[in-house]
């Protein structure tokens, strides 16, 4: 009601701050379309960098990070010292490039050491690269400030959800919903951590408890839409999808996923025992030939090799639209690097048109993909990015020697410049524009010499040590016996023997 009364009076008045006021009010609403409409009307009117600032966040809600971009940037154009435009930026850039959306905060944070978004931006940094008693601190950080602050107490309740701690969640859930009985964002955060540590289906109820809380919340909606095209419910995902649609119109990802689902409608689907392909029609008299009897095979030796009978079914969309790949996968288009995505039970891949002839192995990357299916299903999706991503490539050279992939010499030139990633780093190694390459060989180098040292029995040993929630050093030495120090030390060594020839080459 409060808000309602902001925006009536902010929108029939005349000096800019009402104006200001009643759009932050519409955005926080839910009414982007009248936000939009006044925030452009106070920008008019004035040069405060505020506005500019708040425009460019009611962008990024929906996902145009175009015009986010250009509204940020217009508002440290007209105040460099504007801490909320610096933080927000950081928010705009945190997907395409973490070091620079870090760089952004923590500029905010020099001039306003209280900003709140830009501590929680780092925090969610630190616990993309599975950093949790740093972000944990950042977040305390927040709340030595304000202790009701509902989205930090959400951070909090979702680490300990991710990390197995039900009394530190249900506390701290307890603790937000005192504040605000509505308040269904502490389940989304929740989930939203959840995803991106793999685990989708649980997302899938967590985001089903937010609504349950706030059945208003489009985002919500937009969420619960993603989480279930990943765990295969396209059917479901159409649903929510619809319905965060017909209440916010804006959101590009949400307006993406439907037309893809509108696509995927036309695609032929492929049923052979536990998987099912969805191929595009002019495709799928030939990729049916080559793709289904590929991906048994994967499965079978993967299957065999790690001892486990993935859950299925497995469904595998194969798309020659390389932007339909990056929609499916994410809701928007780009992610130019990436080949294949796996969440489980869902794997989406580039099919051999969305690249040009030549510069991809469509096959390489359908057996990586399975891979992961396996991996991810050993450890109850709780395998680390290092490891997950290590044994697909590995598992690709062991397929077939041909798809191994071409990085010694870079690799070794790494190593010589002493540019090689430690292993306590190695998983923030994939969140780096400039490593992401060298991160993947790498893991792939280290799980071929825990298979070469402690042998495959213990690499699936250690998976299922994940599995059981057991996380760094304890997943170590009930796996391996071992522990990064020591894993690190013999790593070492072993790299040194291997590349010694290329190295002294190099050297020549």
């Amino acid at each position: 009601r409060l808000l309602t009364q902001v925006l009536d009076r902010g929108a029939a008045g005349t000096d800019v701050e009402s104006v200001f006021r009643a759009a932050r009010a519409a955005q926080a609403l839910g009414r982007p379309r009248d936000a939009n409409t006044l925030y452009r009307a106070a920008d008019g009117a004035t040069a405060d960098p505020a506005v500019d600032a708040a425009w460019g966040l009611l962008f990024l809600e929906k996902y145009n990070k175009p015009e986010a971009l250009r509204s940020l940037q217009d508002a440290i154009k007209a105040e460099p010292e504007w801490a909320p435009a610096h933080a927000s930026l950081g928010r705009v850039l945190v997907d395409e490039n973490p070091p620079a959306a870090a760089a952004s905060a923590r500029r905010a944070l020099e001039i306003d050491r209280q900003l709140a978004d830009a501590h929680l931006l780092l925090a969610e940094l630190d616990l993309n690269n599975a950093k949790w008693d740093d972000a944990r601190a950042k977040i305390q950080g927040v709340l030595e400030i304000n202790p009701s602050h509902l989205e930090a107490r959400s951070w909090l309740a979702a680490i300990g959800y991710v990390r197995d701690d039900p009394a530190t969640f249900d506390a701290e859930v307890k603790r937000v919903l005192a504040v605000n009985p509505a308040y269904g964002d502490v389940y989304r955060i929740a989930a939203d951590l959840s995803a991106r540590n793999y685990r989708f289906e649980e997302a899938v109820a967590l985001t089903r408890k937010a609504i349950a809380l706030d059945p208003g919340n489009t985002r919500a909606y937009g969420d619960l839409g993603m989480h279930l095209m990943r765990t295969g419910d396209e059917a479901e995902a159409r649903k929510a999808l619809e319905r965060s649609f017909n209440a916010d119109p804006f959101d590009q990802v949400t307006y993406n996923l439907l037309a893809l689902l509108d696509t995927l409608d036309k695609f032929v689907v492929e049923k052979s025992g536990d998987l099912i392909f969805k191929f595009h029609p002019d495709e799928a008299p030939v990729m049916r030939e080559y793709a289904i009897p590929l991906a048994h095979d994967a499965v079978k030796a993967l299957s065999a090799k790690y001892q486990i009978a993935p859950k299925g079914p497995i469904l595998i969309e194969v798309f020659p639209n390389h932007d339909d790949f990056a929609v499916r996968t994410l809701g928007l288009p780009g992610m130019m690097g990436a080949l294949g995505a796996c969440f489980g039970r869902v794997v989406t891949m580039d099919s051999p048109k969305a690249r040009h002839p030549g510069t991809f192995s469509w096959q390489a990357t359908l057996w990586h993909e399975l891979a992961h299916v396996i991996t991810l299903q050993l450890s109850n999706q709780r395998v680390p990015r290092w490891l997950t991503e290590g044994i697909s490539v590995y598992e690709e050279g062991k397929a077939r020697q041909e798809w191994g992939r071409e990085m010694e010499v870079p690799f070794a030139l790494a190593l010589q410049r002493k540019e090689t990633l430690k292993l306590k780093d190695l998983n923030a190694g994939f969140t780096r524009p400039e490593t992401i390459a060298l991160a993947y060989y790498q893991a792939s180098l280290l799980v071929d010499h825990i298979v070469t040292t402690h042998g495959q029995d213990a690499l699936r040993r250690l998976l299922a040590a994940y599995g059981e929630g057991l996380e760094g050093e304890a997943a170590l030495a009930k796996g391996l016996g071992s522990s990064t120090e020591k894993l690190q030390a013999s790593f070492d060594t072993a790299i040194q023997t291997r590349f010694a020839g290329l190295l002294a080459a190099l050297r020549a």
